[in-house]
Parts: structure tokens; sequence; C-alpha cells
């Protein structure tokens, strides 16, 4: 486009790279159909006990792998478990450190 955006089985591409439909990266790599990006809002989390977030764009399913990270240092050094709820726009993040208000990045994909 005249923007610079490449499409791949789009005409309309509003990104950099915009490809509809399923995707694959390298010769080992398995087919992806679906992937995003989200903020979970400024949240209080206790050691160990899940806490659901908002993660727009999440599918209304569980087979997707999802990551998180936090916007500031944690209260204690610690894991940070993230997963689908299997409700669309929803992940559940659940730290093993002791009690945190933090915002969260994740990033998930749908294979």
């Amino acid at each position: 486009t005249s923007a610079g955006n490449v499409g791949v089985g789009t005409t309309s591409p509003i990104a950099a790279l915009d490809v509809a439909g399923t995707t694959k990266l390298g010769s080992d790599g398995v087919a992806v159909t679906n992937m995003g990006a989200c903020t979970v809002g400024t949240q209080t989390y206790t050691a160990n006990t899940p806490k659901n977030g908002t993660c727009t764009g999440t599918p209304a399913t569980t087979a997707v792998a999802v990551t998180c990270s936090p916007g500031a240092a944690l209260s204690a050094a610690g894991t940070i478990l993230a997963r689908s709820t299997g409700a669309g726009n929803q992940v559940a993040i659940t730290v093993s450190s002791t009690v945190t208000t933090v915002v969260m990045y994740c990033m998930w994909i749908q294979p």
C-alpha cells in the first residue's frame, strides 16, 4: 500500500505485515491460526491464587498458549503462570510471590 503495508491474503493490510489465514514460521514451526497481545490492567495478585483479567482478543477456548510479563518488578522473586480461561477475552494469571499490584503485558497464540 502507499502506507508501506504488505498484505498476504488481504488487499487492505492494516499493519506492516498483515496475514489473513494460517501462518507458519520456520521449517519446524507449527501453523498458527491466531495471535495477539494485550494489557491486563493493574490488579493485586495474592501468592498462588489465580486472578482473572481481561485480555482483549483472546479466543473463547483453552487451546491457547498465553505468556505474561509484569510492567514493574514483583514485590518478591517468583514465577508468573498464565492461561486462557476458555471464555473470550479472559486469562487467568497466578503469581507465586507475595501480594503485589502490577499491570501485566500478555501475548497469546492459538495453534
